[in-house]
């Protein structure tokens, strides 16, 4: 069988690995793996083979977005959000294909679903989805564990001492990751406010430590200095949130190898949608404090090496599927990042943390899957919310429909 070469000339790549945007790269695929990566000027050494050229266009790892909740709608409508906590199986089928069609479109290509209360994906696994999937690998944790009494009920069933091992065990051999939540909400009316930790370092010891003999990791739902040390003490594998937790449990972390999913713009969200937060729910001067917070102790956490990773919160108010990571990628943007620091963070990194192997970098020996953003570096990553294309082992995928009318001539080049 003849194996199938293309040699791919965008003007500019960044792999999701390294802290270099590369320029005029050239990028050799056969069979629709990655064989070689080279800079233009060692064209020679392809001989006549032909270059297929991305003019005034870059090339970008496929996304993940490390935190989304794929049941519920980023809807401002309160009565939208309230529906979507009673949503019926066929409703749930539409909307998480829909939030998959999201997502897919602006390029993110892996998920980590943060949960539910009815383990939604699930659902929707067993149920009616289709033979032709749209290309979007999913993480999720289903149904978390909360404090009965606090926090967390949306995202869960209570936590029972007595029935955690069996229920964990059922988890095992389909979840990747558990959720624990260890703290409540940060406070939209004062500042530097956040309910109060919920389990403590032993008990969360205990609960991580069986979850690790299942072959599982946790990830924990934690604001405030208390229930972000506990967890960490404990041995979780990311912090989620982390408002408030300060530069000792940056520097914890950074030490253990702990992942933070910081979600800075779910809070933002709520600043550009105050007037539908209702009456007296919030302050402004408190959510832009809260938000202004997280940005500097995200540059701390660049500074001091944490392995951070992009998250949206997506499903949470005002927090829309798929556009959000672009929102999310900015605010890195805003707290120092470099364009290749906040791609890695919004691909490696979150490739790593989820276990998805087969994309989120482009490098040698690992499929050809990429984006192809129109615009320079300096444009990005505002640029990167309207993608020219999306490579999936080398070849156009079909499901991305920016050039709907190419949709045969792309079918035709992925039968080739």
């Amino acid at each position: 069988m003849q194996q199938q070469t293309t040699i791919f000339q965008p003007e500019w790549l960044v792999d999701g690995l390294s802290g270099d945007v590369r320029k005029q790269a050239l990028v050799l695929v056969r069979d629709g793996v990655v064989e070689d990566i080279s800079e233009s000027k060692q064209y020679d050494k392809f001989g006549d083979r032909k270059v297929v050229r991305f003019k005034n266009c870059g090339f970008l790892p496929g996304f993940v977005d490390s935190h989304v909740h794929i049941s519920y709608s980023g809807s401002i409508d309160q009565r939208v959000r309230k529906a979507q906590l009673s949503a019926s199986d066929d409703e749930l089928h539409t909307t998480i294909t829909e939030h998959l069609r999201q997502n897919f479109t602006h390029g993110i290509l892996g998920l980590r679903d943060a949960g539910d209360q009815f383990d939604g994906y699930s659902i929707y696994k067993r149920g009616k989805m289709r033979q032709e999937s749209i290309p979007v690998n999913v993480e999720s944790a289903g149904m978390g564990f909360f404090r009965k009494g606090f926090y967390g009920a949306f995202l869960g069933h209570p936590h029972d001492p007595a029935t955690f091992s069996t229920r964990v065990e059922k988890m095992s051999g389909e979840k990747r990751f558990v959720k624990i939540v260890n703290s409540g909400m940060n406070s939209l009316q004062h500042y530097d406010a956040y309910q109060r930790t919920i389990f403590g370092t032993e008990e969360l010891t205990i609960m991580i430590n069986k979850v690790a003999t299942l072959g599982m990791q946790v990830m924990v739902h934690a604001n405030g200095p208390e229930a972000v040390r506990a967890a960490v003490e404990a041995g979780c594998a990311s912090i989620e949130h982390g408002y408030f937790m300060g530069r000792d449990n940056l520097k914890r972390m950074a030490d253990n190898g702990t992942y933070w999913v910081p979600t800075i713009y779910a809070m933002k969200a709520c600043l550009e949608n105050f007037e539908f937060l209702g009456q007296g729910a919030a302050k402004r001067e408190v959510i832009k404090k809260n938000v202004e917070d997280q940005m500097a102790q995200l540059a701390l956490a660049r500074e001091l090496g944490v392995k951070v990773a992009v998250g949206t919160d997506s499903g949470s108010f005002g927090v829309l599927h798929g556009e959000s990571f672009v929102e999310e990628l900015n605010l890195f943007k805003k707290a120092g990042f470099s364009l290749a620091e906040l791609v890695r963070c919004g691909s490696g990194v979150g490739a790593q943390l989820c276990g998805f192997d087969t994309f989120g970098t482009i490098e040698v020996g690992k499929p050809a899957t990429f984006l192809v953003v129109r615009g320079v570096p300096s444009q990005m990553p505002r640029k990167m919310g309207y993608l020219e294309h999306i490579y999936l082992d080398g070849k156009p995928s079909v499901h991305y429909l920016k050039h709907y009318r190419q949709i045969d001539h792309l079918r035709s080049l992925n039968r080739s």
